[in-house]
Order: C-alpha cells, then sequence, then structure tokens
C-alpha cells in the first residue's frame, strides 16, 4: 500500500492473478482501490494477453520449486522482482533480467525504481530467457551427457 499511496499510484495498476488463502483479502483491496484489478483464477489461454499488457511481473513466494510462471513472464519480456529463493534465482539473475531482493523494504525500493523509469529492455529479457532456457541446447547436452 506504500507504493499506492506515493506519488506514484496514477503511474501504477496492480493486476492481481491467481487464486489462493488471500483471495478474500485481495478482493477487499481490489474495491478500494481504482487501480488494482484482481482477476483471481486465469486461464491458460488468456494469460498472454494479461502478460502483453504489462510491464512489470512481481512474484511474492517465498518458496518454489520451478517457477514456470517467471519463464512465461520473461518470454513476454517483463522484467520480475522476486525473493532471493531457490527456484527463482534459478531463472532470475538479478540486475540482468530483474531484481532478486531479501526484505520487503527492498521490495518496495525495486518497484519504484521500475516505476520511475529504471527500465529493462524487453527485447534483452527475452533474449537472455531464451538462451538460458534453449531447449535443443538443453537436449544436445543431455545426449551428449548419456551418449558419450
Amino acid at each position: 500500500s506504500s507504493i499506492n499511496s506515493s506519488i506514484n499510484k496514477d503511474k501504477v495498476v496492480w493486476n492481481i492473478v491467481g487464486d489462493g488463502e488471500l483471495k478474500g483479502y485481495i478482493e477487499k483491496v481490489s474495491m478500494m482501490w481504482d487501480n488494482v484489478c484482481y482477476h483471481g483464477y486465469v486461464e491458460n489461454n488468456y494469460l498472454p494477453s494479461i502478460y502483453k499488457n504489462n510491464n512489470l511481473f512481481i512474484s511474492t513466494s517465498k518458496w518454489e520449486s520451478f517457477p514456470y510462471n517467471l519463464l512465461e513472464a520473461q518470454s513476454f519480456g517483463l522484467p520480475i522482482v522476486a525473493y532471493n529463493i531457490q527456484g527463482i534465482k534459478d531463472i532470475i539473475e538479478d540486475k540482468k533480467n530483474g531484481y532478486l531482493v531479501e526484505t520487503f523494504d527492498q521490495y518496495k525500493n525495486k518497484i519504484t525504481q521500475i516505476v520511475n523509469g529504471k527500465a529493462f529492455d524487453k527485447n534483452l529479457i527475452r533474449g537472455y530467457i531464451t538462451k538460458k532456457f534453449d531447449i535443443e541446447a538443453i537436449y544436445d547436452r543431455l545426449y551428449n551427457l548419456f551418449v558419450i
């Protein structure tokens, strides 16, 4: 709420997607703030239209194995702000294709920096993630691992 209470409120639209234990709280927040849009559960075929219409992806998770939603967001060139935890740091390289943070205050600071113009080049993000997770290169490495 501190970002929403600041001068940045008019620059930010929060699109919240997903369903879970905080659904009731998020629904209340979306009714209180006109720039908070809660979509709830969204079928996979509708996610690209949401990714395309945003400039940043925020992951609030403090536990992940391998978060495919980060790969999806990165394929649309979205920088990511997320906690520096296993799984997420396998995808995000701090300051290269997003930010890894340790505390909630760092989280807010990075979002504010991005809102105020410290942006990433979407093409560089797409290129980075495509190269890092190139399926053919991965298959070649696996093949060579087992054949040689």
